[in-house]
């Protein structure tokens, strides 16, 4: 089989997909079996595969119409420019999460200070915060012991030189802050159980339900939380930046201002959803 040919096989064998997603699905195997760019396969399309590719190619194929996540197939995702280790024990990084960091730095002009990530996950938050402002402390925290293996790694192999400190806790009931944090960043559960029919089958069949799903009738639970860790632990002049349910836009801000947060500032993704949230004292 050459490389056209498995692109019109991955194709074929994913009619529930729409083109731009089979392309995209395409080119990360690409890269990843060749280790080398679409360039190349636009230069070689009919390039022979080895052996060795083609089996590995039909497997992921096979596993691709099972729904499993491509990056977890992969064991890597791509974010803010980098390649983040993930597994099934940690959400997969997204474009609005990218878009939440990148807002977060540029209103956050410090050169220095203390960040907090809340929820780390696969540390794609905390870990890029360290990379692009190497003068910060910078902690993560999550409940999963295997999510903290993850972000530990991928801390170790982005940023080495940057001392972050990864902690095991439930943002339901937090461990006591001895100093203040300047920004605190998060990307909690907040998809009720009630949506799941507009989630992709992937999504439900294979990312980490506690990092998912919330109670329908308790939807915000974990920004009630959020609202106090930032009250006790925000510097006055801190910055809270969180990802949201689009549906809860206007309950989140609701909430955080009868929290005591006077400034709440909500801002739509590049897709036009109420997905990100600015709070400050």
């Amino acid at each position: 089989m050459n490389w056209s040919e498995a692109k019109k096989h991955l194709r074929q064998a994913l009619p529930e997909e729409s083109d731009r997603e089979k392309d995209s699905l395409f080119f990360l195997i690409y890269e990843d079996l060749c280790g080398e760019t679409r360039k190349t396969f636009l230069i070689e399309p009919r390039r022979d595969m080895s052996l060795e590719q083609e089996a590995q190619f039909l497997s992921i194929t096979r596993r691709l119409q099972n729904h499993e996540p491509v990056q977890y197939i992969l064991g890597k995702g791509h974010f803010f420019g980098r390649d983040f280790k993930v597994s099934p024990a940690v959400l997969i990084p997204r474009p609005e999460t990218e878009e939440l960091i990148h807002w977060a730095m540029t209103e956050v002009l410090a050169t220095e200070g203390r960040c907090l990530d809340l929820g780390t996950g696969s540390g794609c938050l905390a870990v890029t915060w360290a990379a692009e402002c190497p003068g910060w402390e910078v902690q993560g925290w999550d409940i999963s012991t295997e999510a903290l293996e993850v972000a530990r790694e991928n801390a170790a192999s982005i940023v080495p030189q940057a001392p972050i400190e990864f902690h095991r806790a439930d943002m339901l009931e937090p461990p006591r802050l001895d100093q203040p944090f300047d920004v605190m960043l998060s990307n909690p559960p907040y998809v009720r159980y009630m949506e799941q029919e507009r989630m992709h089958p992937r999504v439900i069949e294979h990312e980490p339900s506690s990092a998912l799903w919330v109670p329908n009738d308790d939807p915000l639970r974990f920004y009630q939380a959020l609202a106090r860790i930032a009250d006790q632990g925000l510097r006055p002049d801190g910055h809270l930046f969180v990802e949201i349910n689009q549906y809860l836009a206007k309950e989140t801000e609701d909430l955080f201002r009868r929290s005591g947060f006077s400034w709440v500032h909500l801002k739509h993704d590049l897709s036009g959803n109420a997905r990100l949230m600015h709070v400050r004292k």
